[in-house]
């Protein structure tokens, strides 16, 4: 969790000095790269959070066969990543 709270505010810090030293104006090209960007990311988060449920949807009907598997093997779904 300390990796994951020092990387983010590296990134934060980073994207300061960016915007700080003027080279943050959008471009043409820069707003096609960012959206690009973006729905690469959203594409990335929804395959995980199908797989997520595809795996949760395996063991259940494991489980539901006497498989000795427990259906929630560490959390629920809750609709959020």
């Amino acid at each position: 969790m300390d990796a994951i709270e020092a990387m983010s505010a590296a990134f934060n810090d980073a994207t300061i000095a960016v915007r700080n030293a003027g080279g943050w104006h959008a471009t043409p090209d820069l707003k096609a790269r960012v959206a690009e960007a973006m729905a690469q990311t959203e594409a990335a988060r929804l395959r995980c959070a199908y797989y997520g449920d595809a795996a949760r949807r395996r063991l259940e009907g494991l489980a539901g066969l006497g498989a000795n598997v427990t259906p929630a093997i560490a959390y629920g779904r809750q609709g959020k990543i």
